[in-house]
């Protein structure tokens, strides 16, 4: 008894010292590094002997700034500087607070602990994005419902010019998405170009976010500052970097909310076979449904997929028997 009542005093004694500096090359002290390490009681000992919670390390990160870019990092620890004063808003080298670093680490507990105080929610990192930026890129669901009902700012854009909505867009973030509409966000938004979400998705062929537009009505009648559509932009058809296929799918979705095909059809040129086939059957596919709108039909017809996989000449045929069978009729 006497043994380990010596040793506890010995290591509260260790860690007090500890408190008074130790800094290493890295400039982290002993309280960024327990912190790091998730050391709750460790902390707490050092933070009683007065350790500093406002020391930075050579990024500039404060303990709690480490506290919650560590995959060590708890709550418990996060509570623990806040009550002796550490500051929720201050920024490392990077300008990312602690709340951006729970953030992309993707720690609910964390970031609930930090809003629990009085943070600034909006606070840029040095590209201007916020927290809810870094939410689009990398966490969960759950993390990006905080912040919006925490009431982070939908419509911060950063210093590229990129909303909190594109960032989603972009990555494909289709909860994210829809939980931006839901909070009022405007999916006919325009950027700098004057460009809308759909004109983004479609020319990137990202045929869920495509779904997911035109289910909020996005406007496929929409036109950027150079007069085109997002049909127009779906089919300004990179080769070398979209399967023909996505760009099918997307024009398709578009048509089928009357999206008009105004006989503007561009791709790179290809020598590659199949490449270039891929052009060939999007461009008979885009003119038949063109042909099916002003007819009035609905359901746009979708050619099979092994007929796809048979090249253009069956394509054609395929749709030039839909033709004759429709002249017939």
């Amino acid at each position: 008894m006497g043994s380990e009542y010596r040793n506890k005093k010995l290591e509260a004694m260790e860690l007090a010292l500890e408190a008074d500096g130790l800094v290493e090359r890295d400039g982290m002290n002993p309280l960024h590094r327990a912190c790091a390490m998730g050391a709750q009681e460790r902390v707490r000992i050092l933070l009683a002997h007065g350790a500093s919670v406002v020391d930075v390390d050579v990024d500039g990160k404060t303990p709690l700034n480490i506290a919650c870019s560590s995959w060590s990092g708890s709550a418990s620890i996060v509570r623990l500087l806040l009550a002796h004063g550490a500051d929720a808003n201050a920024r490392d080298n990077n300008g990312r607070t602690a709340l951006h670093e729970a953030v992309s680490h993707s720690k609910a507990d964390l970031v609930s602990a930090l809003l629990e105080h009085s943070i600034d929610i909006n606070a840029t990192d040095s590209e201007g994005k916020t927290a809810l930026h870094v939410a689009m890129l990398e966490t969960t669901m759950e993390i990006i419902e905080m912040l919006l009902a925490a009431g982070a700012n939908t419509g911060a854009v950063d210093m590229h010019g990129n909303s909190v909505v594109r960032v989603a867009c972009d990555h494909t973030r289709l909860g994210a998405l829809k939980a931006l509409f839901i909070h009022g966000v405007d999916p006919d938004m325009v950027d700098e170009d004057g460009n809308t979400l759909l004109h983004i998705a479609a020319h990137k062929h990202e045929r869920f976010v495509v779904c997911v537009l035109l289910a909020r009505n996005s406007d496929v009648h929409a036109r950027n500052k150079h007069g085109e559509t997002p049909l127009t932009r779906c089919l300004q058809w990179g080769l070398s970097r979209h399967n023909y296929k996505e760009a099918l799918e997307v024009a398709y979705q578009l048509m089928s909310k009357h999206a008009v095909y105004e006989g503007t059809f561009s791709s790179s040129p290809s020598t590659d076979a199949r490449t270039h086939d891929g052009g060939e059957i999007l461009r008979l596919c885009v003119e038949h449904w063109a042909t099916e709108q002003q007819r009035g039909i609905s359901p746009l017809t979708r050619v099979p997929y092994d007929t796809l996989g048979r090249g253009p000449a069956a394509v054609k045929a395929y749709l030039d028997d839909l033709n004759t069978t429709s002249n017939v009729q």
